[in-house]
């Protein structure tokens, strides 16, 4: 008898925060099960993908910031089109391999995929009666006070899924902050530690060097054009190095040379995550990856507290919570003027390099893959 079979569906629209994190779960369950990836968004160059995870990508969707609707990578495919060759696809899937495991990236917490979704499971269940619904979602939700869509997420999970995994800390942040209703899941949920990456290794030798990235960058441009700004301002009055990383979705500054002391770096995570972990200070937007793998790696970490549109306060909840309990600085619109932000670049530097963070839990993949072995074996 093989092994138990995972099927992974990841959806994201403009970042790279789902596909990320479950990467990250789908390496970490690698051992153990046959893995399949179904993605969803944009392809993106520099992620490299475990050689025991069977990544399908689908046609693929996004949608930009001030936008409702969704739209094809592809200019040739129009929305419903994509649909259409994705659902033939998920379907041919399911029927070949039938699933043990069918893990659900952020659905039901967000809508844009929900008769994707839906049918997938119900395809999932008429192929095998005995497969087991996962949820996977990050530690904060996008509302402050939640909204009307609340009693249909509870509705969904309690209706369809088995587990729910909380990619969060309930002693740093609670879901309970940005969801008001998580009392009413019936289903077994797990608050399971922040998800990092495995390959992480905490280093006490730090290099005189400032990391500025904007993961997918499709958002925050304004942030790097400041750090640059700010530090070429002070670098003659300094020993650091500013280390630039373009977005994935972005190309807008690998292609420079190095300026004196800052460098340009194509989006390649690798390379990313390898400076990360031996650099002095982090500066990035408020999305979850970043933030937790630098807090894990000791650094001293800069979030710029991007004002998104619509009710969409993810990031300011995650900042203000961490700034709150001194983990981070928190950076405003205000604090990118040169002067200033050069200001807050100096002190930083001149600050003692931080201790490792040892009161959050960052088990998220090794307790995921625990809680979804116990699924399955009863």
């Amino acid at each position: 008898m093989g092994l138990p079979i995972v099927l992974i569906h990841c959806q994201y629209v403009y970042g790279l925060g789902h596909l990320i994190r479950a990467l990250q779960l789908a390496k970490g369950l690698v051992d153990g099960f046959e893995v399949y990836f179904l993605s969803g968004g944009e392809a993106v160059e520099g992620i490299s993908i475990d050689s025991g995870i069977n990544f399908i990508q689908l046609d693929a969707l996004y949608k930009e910031e001030d936008s409702h609707k969704l739209s094809s990578i592809d200019d040739n495919l129009s929305t419903e089109e994509c649909f259409k060759n994705r659902e033939e696809v998920i379907n041919d899937l399911i029927k070949g391999i039938r699933p043990d495991i069918v893990l659900t990236e952020h659905f039901p917490f967000g809508f844009l995929f929900e008769k994707e979704v839906l049918n997938l499971i119900k395809r999932a269940k008429s192929v095998n009666e005995q497969v087991k619904i996962v949820s996977s979602v990050r530690d904060i939700i996008e509302s402050k006070k939640g909204n009307e869509l609340d009693h249909k997420t509870v509705s969904i999970l309690n209706e369809n899924y088995d587990l729910l995994l909380v990619h969060g800390d309930e002693n740093v942040i609670p879901l309970e902050t940005s969801f008001s209703l998580s009392d009413e899941f019936k289903i077994r949920q797990v608050r399971t530690g922040y998800v990092i990456d495995c390959s992480l290794k905490r280093s006490p030798n730090r290099t005189k060097t400032i990391v500025v990235s904007v993961a997918g960058g499709r958002v925050g441009r304004e942030l790097k054009g400041a750090v640059i700004d700010a530090f070429k301002s002070i670098q003659s009055q300094i020993n650091h190095d500013l280390l630039v990383f373009d977005g994935a979705f972005s190309h807008d500054d690998y292609h420079r040379n190095t300026e004196g002391k800052i460098k340009y770096f194509k989006f390649d995570r690798s390379v990313f995550l390898k400076e990360l972990s031996q650099s002095d200070i982090s500066i990035s937007l408020g999305g979850y990856n970043t933030i937790v793998e630098s807090l894990y790696l000791g650094n001293k970490v800069l979030i710029y507290n991007r004002e998104f549109l619509g009710q969409n306060f993810e990031q300011e909840i995650r900042i203000s919570s961490l700034a709150d309990l001194g983990y981070i600085t928190r950076l405003d619109a205000e604090h990118l003027e040169k002067n200033k932000l050069a200001e807050i670049l100096l002190e930083a530097i001149s600050l003692q390099s931080n201790s490792f963070v040892d009161d959050v839990n960052f088990e998220g993949v090794a307790r995921s893959v625990q809680e979804i072995k116990h699924l399955i074996n009863g």
